[in-house]
């Protein structure tokens, strides 16, 4: 299969319609402070994940030019929901940390928000409104715990997928997929290394139509695709910046189509397959123009085809329409 865009010039394949961005540094509401995820819910809105950082000062505001105690860096891990089009709906906050960020968006079928808590070492749950639900989660190597999570999605019956990695003293590297069940039963899969099967860094999961199961790991720079009961299925990608290479895919998604989307971070791009790892597109390259990307963190697909893009690097979203095979005009209807 050719690739689309091959001979298209640097910004890649043809759009469907202009890119829309939206965006910009800063804590205001409807700006972001390097967006990590994002998450598309069946009804159109798009949620992203930033970091806000924010100076917390042990004493009195009145103090804060003239107290000699020191002050202490906090994080405000942040949640925004925008509509379609990018106009801002709803902020709230996260529990505050000392470092790291919240990395992990997904939406469950009943329209739930699933936040992964890098550095709290578990997953919240909230409404669509932004209240707290419940929360499940601690340190730790055994099933049902976290290191540090990366990402994590749902299935139409309730299961939710977490993969995390991270490094244990008395036991080494753990890198794995979990998975939840609505009733509390937990499945593990993979474990640390470059065989087929076995993950190094995994940063982005997703699921297919089928419940296949997609994996893209910074480590391997790679994409595994598991089935539906956790046997390892394809793999394809490697290290390197030829369009099918990867260097630090950072997010994964599977369209409604069966397109699969790959933030390739450190090659600034989203690279797009078929289901069995065939290249049909690559858009992107590192700038700061609309059809340009910085560091992408995360990609989400919505139900429409739509494309939107943690620019990372340019403190942005980008929604993007890449005419694909099958592809050829643009679809509005949920």
């Amino acid at each position: 299969m050719a690739v689309v865009g091959a001979g298209c010039g640097p910004e890649g394949p043809e759009t469907l319609e202009p890119p829309v961005v939206w965006g910009g540094f800063g804590a205001d509401a409807g700006r972001f402070d390097r967006p990590r995820a994002i998450a598309c819910a069946p009804d159109g809105s798009v949620y992203v994940a930033d970091l806000a950082d924010r100076a917390s000062v042990r004493g009195h505001e009145k103090d804060l030019f003239v107290s000699p105690r020191p002050r202490e860096p906090v994080f405000d891990g942040r949640i925004q929901k925008f509509d379609p089009a990018g106009k801002l709906v709803q902020e709230w906050r996260l529990a505050p940390f000392d470092a790291g960020k919240p990395a992990g968006l997904a939406v469950a079928p009943n329209g739930d928000l699933l936040v992964g808590e890098t550095h709290h070492h578990r997953v919240s749950r909230y409404s669509p409104q932004g209240q707290l639900l419940l929360r499940w989660g601690a340190y730790g190597r055994e099933a049902g715990q976290f290191l540090l999570i990366r990402d994590l999605t749902c299935d139409p019956k309730g299961n939710a997928y977490v993969v995390d990695y991270g490094y244990i003293e008395a036991v080494g590297l753990v890198s794995r997929l979990q998975r939840f069940t609505p009733d509390g039963h937990i499945t593990t899969i993979g474990k640390p290394g470059s065989a087929p099967g076995e993950l190094d860094r995994p940063e982005g999961v997703a699921l297919d139509a089928e419940g296949n199961i997609y994996v893209c790991e910074s480590g391997n720079h790679r994409v595994q695709v598991f089935s539906p009961a956790g046997e390892f299925l394809r793999a394809w990608g490697g290290h390197g910046e030829q369009p099918g290479q990867f260097n630090k895919p950072y997010d994964i998604d599977v369209s409604a189509d069966g397109y699969v989307y790959v933030a390739d971070r450190d090659n600034h791009r989203v690279q797009v397959f078929t289901g069995d790892g065939k290249l049909v597109a690559v858009w992107g390259s590192l700038g700061t123009s609309r059809r340009h990307l910085a560091s992408p963190w995360g990609v989400a697909v919505d139900r429409t085809g739509a494309c939107f893009i943690c620019d990372t690097g340019n403190q942005r979203v980008v929604k993007v329409r890449l005419r694909l095979p099958g592809i050829t005009t643009t679809r509005r209807g949920r």
